[in-house]
């Protein structure tokens, strides 16, 4: 990445603040001399970029080349054999008299890792085109939003009407259009950029580290941190993850090679923006006060605020076309808050992970990271960044479990430990290398090369090992249930799954037949008539306009749901049917046009989720309501919904 010049920006360190080096090598082994051209095709950041472009195809198609079934141990296995082959590979070359020394064995780990990873995952959700977590929650509001992308580039709301976007776009747009451009249904390729996205973190956190620390041990940080925290479902975040932390020690600190150029760093700041903004909100306090310490101990204090403001410029301009809409819409509409209430278990979990982790060697690392941020920030120059992040997301945890005590808003800090957890282990990798060549040296030991090849082998093989349990079916992982909720979900055009697997299937959702109703009704205008639906699926599959959300807590705050929430609970007890058919039509929110509801013996119904351990609730509505005069009733036979349109 390219250099600033800034007089702020020099390379000059105290002989302490230099990291000990314990990788293989204490430098980057590549060629040091020869042409540019020569220095640039042995770079070891195009190495993995272009091992990664070889091997991703192949990692992509592979899993589709044989039937099975996911769920079984031989899917599993067959997930595990290259990675654990490639690691017997990795630490024979890393010890052979005749490569050890080699500058490529690092990068060509790094994007084959990377590559990995798509095979994997691509493995577990064989057979099906449906995203991890399935079509229900936040997974279905993201498909949700790539359908509405499709229909139209412009930055708005999943489905409500006239609304610009709350949530990040970049993700969900790229899908979008990527689907508007290949003509196929949006949802059916969510799954696959997950994957995509959740490789490029590897490969990403390997190219931005290298930046920063030698080959070797950007290889380590990547795979110790990006794969046990891999989360395809979120793959956006968890790449946001990857850049941000990198970013902020070579924007806000002061790195030995020289900050990254104030161009490419804006660029990556609007991206995380575009992204996931969620963990500039949770390191916040952290990045004041490394700014803030960094500029008093400036040579030049004057060129280093010139160089964060032409970054924030860069940013503005790069993030603008959501940011500008989102500002000036909350300015301009009431909102309802809703997103924090009623907070699930991650308001209280996850607190101290290096104590409570669910992997022990994991807990360990981010011990010795902890406990190696205090003791070396005054020394070691990423020390300090690691330690102000880490800090800030635990206070803003504290601050904000005090403040929801008090107004029952969260502002989603139990999330924030998902950035000190990540800071923790990079931390555990970087004070390993940093202290254990002076403890060699004290010691007067010379441990042979085998044991640092070996111990970097045994790290990507287990963390690899953690990725495939917690992600396949069948595993008992952490999330193994997101990736069999995808399996589960049956076909648009009937009641089957697209792949035989042995998961209990979701209730069917007649996607095809409700689009063949709507458009029967309205023709190619279907979409812009207001719908009100009891399955969020609706969304995921068809562009439609929606007057409300299941999820309360999903709801954009200028959505007005609270209020929304009491028109549906209005709408529900008018039964005289001319009422009714005037009432829907007349809502503050627009005239509801369509109906999708579950048919019950007591009626058909329409429930939303107000929050984790909230009351249901439910709205029941009769048949008698909607008279031949005013609506067409159709009944989805074979499902359990009905749907009723609005005659014209």
């Amino acid at each position: 990445m390219t250099r600033s010049t800034s007089p702020a920006e020099s390379t000059t360190q105290p002989a302490a603040a230099v990291p000990a080096q314990a990788a293989p090598s204490a430098v980057d082994p590549g060629p040091a001399h020869g042409s540019r051209v020569r220095r640039l095709l042995t770079s070891p950041s195009l190495i993995a970029v272009v091992v990664w472009l070889v091997a991703a195809p192949v990692a992509f198609v592979a899993p589709t080349l044989q039937e099975y079934d996911p769920t079984r141990l031989r899917a599993w296995l067959t997930a595990l054999s290259p990675l654990f082959l490639g690691v017997l590979a990795f630490a024979g070359l890393g010890v052979w008299r005749r490569t050890r020394q080699a500058f490529w064995l690092a990068p060509v780990a790094a994007g084959a890792l990377a590559a990995w990873t798509i095979f994997a995952l691509r493995i577990a959700v064989r057979g099906t085109p449906i995203p991890f977590g399935g079509l229900w929650g936040d997974s279905g509001r993201l498909v949700a939003a790539a359908t509405r992308y499709q229909a139209s580039p412009a930055i708005a709301d999943a489905w409500i009407p006239g609304l610009s976007a709350e949530y990040p776009p970049l993700f969900p747009w790229l899908i979008g259009r990527t689907a508007a451009l290949l003509d196929t249904p949006a949802w059916r390729l969510v799954a696959d950029f997950e994957i995509l996205f959740v490789s490029l973190t590897v490969l990403v956190a390997f190219l931005l580290w290298r930046t920063l620390t030698p080959t070797w041990v950007a290889f380590a940080v990547a795979a110790a941190t990006f794969l046990p925290a891999a989360f395809p479902s979120k793959a956006y975040q968890t790449i946001t993850l990857a850049v941000f932390i990198p970013w902020v020690l070579a924007t806000l600190g002061r790195p030995p090679r020289g900050r990254w150029h104030w161009l490419a760093s804006g660029a990556l700041a609007g991206f995380i923006v575009l992204t996931y903004y969620g963990w500039v909100l949770w390191g916040a306090f952290g990045l004041v006060a490394l700014a803030w310490h960094i500029w008093r101990t400036e040579a030049d204090r004057r060129a280093y605020l010139w160089y964060l403001a032409k970054v924030a410029v860069v940013a503005a301009v790069v993030s603008a076309v959501y940011v500008v809409p989102y500002v000036w819409g909350a300015l301009a509409q009431p909102g309802q808050t809703v997103g924090d209430l009623n907070p699930g278990p991650d308001m209280h979990q996850g607190l101290f992970p290096f104590l409570e982790g669910p992997f022990p060697a994991l807990a360990v690392l981010q011990c010795i990271g902890f406990v190696g941020l205090v003791w070396l920030a005054r020394t070691q120059w990423w020390a300090k960044g690691l330690l102000a992040l880490t800090l800030s997301a635990y206070v803003f945890r504290f601050v904000f479990s005090a403040y929801f005590v008090v107004t029952e808003h969260s502002a989603l800090a139990g999330y924030a430990s998902r950035l000190s957890h990540a800071t923790l282990v990079i931390a555990g990798v970087l004070v390993l290398v940093h202290a254990v060549p002076l403890l060699v040296e004290r010691l007067h030991v010379a441990p042979p090369r085998e044991v640092l090849v070996l111990a970097l082998a045994v790290l990507v093989a287990w963390t690899g090992f953690i990725l495939t349990k917690d992600w396949l079916p069948g595993t008992n992982g952490r999330y193994s249930d997101y990736t069999q909720l995808a399996l589960a979900e049956p076909r648009t055009d009937a009641a089957e799954l697209y792949n035989a697997v042995s998961v209990p299937p979701s209730a069917w959702f007649p996607a095809d037949a409700i689009r063949a109703v709507g458009e029967r009704a309205y023709g190619p205008d279907v979409a812009h008539h207001l719908s009100l639906s009891a399955d969020e699926r609706l969304y995921a599959y068809l562009p439609w306009a929606g007057y409300a959300v299941n999820e309360r807590g999903a709801a954009p705050g200028r959505a007005r749901m609270i209020d929304r929430y009491d028109e549906i609970h209005t709408l529900a007890q008018t039964r005289d049917p001319d009422q009714f058919s005037h009432a829907s039509a007349t809502t503050p929110f627009g005239a509801i046009d369509i109906f999708v509801l579950r048919r019950t013996e007591a009626g058909w119904v329409w429930e939303g989720n107000t929050g984790f351990d909230a009351p249901i609730v439910t709205e029941v509505f009769q048949p008698s309501q909607f008279q031949a005069s005013d609506w067409d009733v159709t009944i989805l036979y074979g499902s359990d919904y009905v749907m009723i349109t609005r005659r014209s």
